[in-house]
């Protein structure tokens, strides 16, 4: 089995080398693992694909936001985001750890002298995705599973790009997104959630600024007039009237015809893994979906 996973790493280093400009990086053991234990998810992008591609029993440690599907809340915990429990890790002796960063660099060199095999895939855009689904199939022999995954994502965003194909960019709905409400906090053109607007026929309006997530003033988006909010927050404090409340917002475009979104889950477009493309999709329809009054939904 240890040398399995080793033959499996290093048939997709080709297909990681197409990867290079998503930065999927590998990073090999010095020598052969010693010991065997599945496979450990250090992120939620990661534990998501892997169920996807029938690969979720294969998982045996993740973090505590790998909680999709379902399913995944049940995999035992090792510790957060780039930041694993190592002595826990370690003590389980998995085959493979797969993480989209590491935030302590020195990390994955001390599981590689342990002999455990160490795979970085970033997952931020949907790009990402399309390559992760790649390598991480050809490491599961998953492959035509993969393939399967890619096409429904695909069609995903092909039924999105259809539901505005004849919408002159020009016209296309400005979009506000509110990741935090206190302090203001939106997406700007560095954030994959910039790419999910504009995949979903909007148009940020954030979208010049250099920040990925840069905090706002409320006077900025008085100025902006968005023609849609979206909510991510999905408090009390995202409700219409709550948002109408601010100072000065009453006028904003988005509350005076009440195209704010709040009841779409964030994790479709927050974050970064497959269920981006329903994402997009689910955006496309509010935001270009005529209603029974002819208007587009909200």
């Amino acid at each position: 089995m240890v040398s399995k996973i080793r033959r499996d790493i290093l048939v997709v280093v080709s297909a990681i080398a197409l990867a290079v400009a998503s930065a999927i990086l590998l990073v090999p053991s010095a020598s052969d693992p010693v010991a065997v234990g599945g496979i450990i998810s250090l992120a939620p992008s990661v534990t998501e694909i892997l169920f996807a591609l029938g690969a979720g029993d294969r998982i045996t440690g993740a973090t505590p936001y790998c909680d999709y599907p379902p399913e995944a809340r049940n995999i035992p915990r090792v510790g957060d985001l780039g930041s694993p429990n190592l002595e826990l890790l370690l003590s389980m002796q998995p085959e493979l750890v797969i993480a989209a960063e590491f935030e302590h660099k020195n990390h994955p060199d001390i599981l590689r002298r342990a002999g455990i095999e160490v795979l970085v895939v970033p997952i931020s855009n949907m790009t990402d995705v399309f390559n992760a689904i790649d390598v991480l199939g050809e490491i599961v022999h998953k492959t035509t599973e993969a393939g399967e995954l890619r096409r429904q994502l695909e069609d995903q965003l092909q039924q999105a790009r259809d539901l505005y194909k004849n919408v002159p960019p020009e016209n296309r709905p400005r979009v506000y997104i509110e990741v935090a409400p206190r302090p203001i906090m939106t997406v700007g053109k560095k954030s994959f959630v910039n790419d999910i607007i504009e995949r979903a026929g909007g148009i940020n309006v954030a979208g010049e600024l250099d920040s990925p997530y840069p905090v706002v003033s409320p006077e900025l988006v008085v100025q902006w007039d968005p023609d849609v909010m979206l909510i991510g927050s999905m408090t009390p404090q995202s409700d219409a009237s709550a948002l109408s409340g601010r100072i000065g917002w009453s006028g904003i475009k988005a509350l005076r015809s009440g195209r704010v979104i709040n009841d779409l889950s964030p994790d479709l477009y927050l974050r970064p893994g497959p269920r981006l493309a329903t994402g997009v999709l689910e955006l496309a329809k509010r935001l270009h979906v005529p209603q029974d009054d002819g208007e587009p939904a909200q």
